[in-house]
């Protein structure tokens, strides 16, 4: 009796003891996580850059979410580079992004003058640093796995590495210092909203006071992978909880030509260059999945939630296009001009947290893959905004994309829909 006694009170102290270590992690987590706007900045402060639009052509960019695949879009970026010196924003009026591609399409920006917070990268620079860090973002320490039960019970990997890198790399910049128009989406939690942090004039200004590094911590926080980021006002108060947009809308294509249509209503094409982390048309062929339960399909089902809803979001603007192109001449290009590019990959090596030297090999060399069948494609692109306007060899490729790529699927969909 007395050692039961005993035995009980020993497992009532370790319970105790578990509880007491959940509640400080838990507090630690929430500690770490919790952010607050940027001193000197305040809700009502408006970014500088003012609009100026095209009469012809409105150049947008879009980038996936899909964590270490983003080397994939960014293959396509250091392409990019090559062709126009001055470097991608200067390629685009506006460009968004969603987890991964929120990354990117910050780095990527230009800032309106140099001061102590400034930041510059090439697509070939953040191309170098997920290779070294991602292993840092996408790791366990053994104390942190037996204590959260591998994810069960706290997020699969503590943020520490991953927002640290970001205020390293990002300092203390905000949207509003950015010259180059930007959208970087997020989902709110508290409100169950999508968030849209912008830096143009008439977009929604509130969220300027939070620094780049914040908003990309939050951008990137997968549910359950990542501890989401709270952004609070200076009295404590959370104001909006945020997490990765991805599982919900992976492809930011629609928000983002969206916002275009509003910054600059009255130009005449809207060309929208669409960068996907890597598609698989058939998720697995292992029979077992017949039988998979939970704990066997969770590691798949973020990859077929994002890798459905850009789809989604790919064929909504393809029929749009192809709808236009059905009322104007053949040698005319339509007002939404979409280009996906988005390169095939096996199920077995297209996993979105893979940290290996060989998985990161594979994603650069199925772009580059797909950037030598695009190369004019790409070239047209680098140099449409510098005199807004085409070549004729270039309103041709373009022409070819749209008729070869879309068109066909599309006859194809409605032959299925509408057939007897």
């Amino acid at each position: 009796m007395k050692k039961m006694f005993v035995a009980s009170s020993l497992l009532l102290a370790l319970i105790l003891l578990f509880v007491a270590l959940m509640n400080n992690i838990s507090s630690h987590i929430l500690e770490q996580n919790t952010v607050y706007p940027v001193k000197g900045t305040t809700p009502s402060q408006q970014a500088s850059n003012e609009t100026i639009c095209p009469k012809e052509y409105y150049t947008i960019l879009t980038i996936d979410g899909g964590g270490t695949r983003g080397l994939i879009p960014l293959a396509y970026l250091k392409y990019l580079e090559q062709q126009n010196p001055d470097g991608i924003a200067s390629i685009f009026n506006l460009m968004g992004g969603i987890s991964t591609g929120a990354i990117i399409t910050a780095a990527l920006s230009k800032e309106q003058s140099e001061h102590s917070d400034s930041y510059h990268f090439t697509a070939k620079q953040i191309s170098d640093l997920y290779r070294k860090k991602s292993p840092d973002f996408f790791s366990q320490s053994l104390l942190y796995r037996i204590i959260s039960l591998n994810g069960l019970i706290l997020p699969l990997f503590n943020s520490q590495n991953k927002n640290d890198f970001f205020k390293e790399h990002f300092k203390n910049s905000t949207l509003k210092n950015l010259s180059n128009h930007v959208a970087l989406f997020a989902y709110d939690i508290k409100h169950k909203n999508i968030l849209i942090f912008c830096n143009w004039i008439k977009c929604d200004n509130s969220l300027n006071q939070y620094s780049i590094a914040d908003i990309v911590s939050g951008a990137t926080s997968v549910m359950g992978i990542f501890a989401p980021i709270m952004l609070s006002t200076v009295d404590h108060q959370i104001k909006y909880d945020i997490a990765d947009l991805g599982l919900i809308i992976n492809n930011p294509a629609y928000m983002t030509t969206r916002l275009a249509s509003k910054i600059c209503p009255n130009v005449h094409h809207y060309v929208v260059l669409s960068l996907g982390t890597g598609n698989y048309p058939e998720m697995s062929s292992n029979q077992e999945s017949y039988h998979w339960g939970l704990y066997q399909w969770m590691p798949n089902l973020i990859a077929a939630a994002t890798e459905t809803n850009s789809q989604a979001a790919s064929e909504y603007l393809s029929f749009f296009m192809v709808h236009e192109m059905s009322t104007i001449p053949t040698n005319q290009l339509p007002k939404l001009i979409y280009i996906r590019l988005n390169p095939v990959l096996d199920w077995n090596d297209s996993k979105p947290f893979a940290t290996s030297p060989e998985n990161l090999d594979y994603f650069e060399k199925k772009a580059d893959e797909d950037i030598k069948k695009n190369k004019l494609l790409l070239q047209c692109i680098a140099t449409i905004r510098i005199k807004d306007e085409l070549t004729p060899e270039c309103k041709q490729e373009l022409l070819n994309y749209i008729h070869i790529q879309h068109t066909p699927y599309f006859a194809n969909s409605l032959q299925r829909i509408f057939k007897d």
